[in-house]
């Protein structure tokens, strides 16, 4: 499964998302559309690992 990372800044950042302690948001979007929003970096990243990461299950 593939996942895409996106920076997101000012007027790019969703409302729901906005906060002012945070002028940058980490977006996932998985290879179905679901997406995750993120303030920390690493979390977004290890959401990327997570959705892009082969199982067992798969053969």
């Amino acid at each position: 499964m593939s996942a895409t990372l996106k920076q997101l800044q000012g007027e790019n950042i969703p409302d729901d998302y906005r906060d002012a302690n945070h002028d940058t948001v980490f977006q996932v979007v998985s290879e179905n559309g679901d997406e995750f929003f993120f303030v920390d970096e690493l979390e977004a990243a290890a959401k990327v690992v997570e959705l892009t990461s082969v199982t067992d299950d798969v053969r």
